[in-house]
């Protein structure tokens, strides 16, 4: 189904309002009037697509999520964590205007939790797939371990201005993360 023009203007003009305002302040503090004063639109057409601004922020969140869901599905399983990793990181740059607002103090502090947990089946998957034994309680508990250090290495990132590529971030945490994982796979004899 096609959307309509004014629907994609209005969507795009109340989004890049809500970044705007979310810069200073966060979304419990944003009223829907000067949301839609910012945008340029009126309260009637707000209120048509939503019921109140954090609707759109979980929509922009959703949307983004949506992103990273894809490419976990076409990376972990073929190229590996660190490229996904670094796919991750890209996308983040690549919606650079929204990561700073969204990983900000101003934005949802579940948002990149939320990001963490789509991946946490396909990696552990991944994971037995190198051979692992480990229990699925342990298995949870390790990916639990190694995500929030990543979240936290991103959130640095983040605050830094994105201070490396995504390539050398991800083979730094890439690397941390394999050699973790490294030490519950079976023992090769060489």
């Amino acid at each position: 189904m096609k959307t309509d023009r004014r629907v994609l203007k209005t969507e795009q003009a109340l989004e890049s309002a809500l970044l705007k305002l979310m810069r200073g302040k966060s979304i419990d503090q944003i009223t829907t009037t000067e949301l839609c004063r910012e945008a340029g639109i009126n309260r009637n057409t707000f209120y048509a697509h939503y019921p109140n601004p954090t609707s759109l922020l979980e929509r922009v969140e959703d949307e983004f999520i949506k992103v990273i869901v894809g490419i976990i599905d076409d990376t972990v399983k073929d190229q590996g964590y660190s490229m996904l990793l670094q796919r991750v990181f890209e996308a983040i740059i690549e919606h650079k205007a929204l990561s700073l607002v969204l990983l900000s103090r101003n934005g949802d502090p579940n948002y990149l939790r939320r990001i963490i947990e789509t991946a946490r089946v396909p990696v552990i998957e991944y994971w037995r797939g190198l051979g692992t034994e480990l229990s699925q309680e342990d298995l949870d508990t390790l990916f639990t371990f190694l995500s929030h250090g990543s979240k936290q290495v991103i959130l640095l990132w983040t605050e830094r201005g994105f201070d490396r590529t995504p390539e050398e971030l991800a083979q730094k945490v890439g690397t941390i993360v394999d050699n973790a994982v490294a030490t519950f796979l079976p023992k090769t004899e060489i």
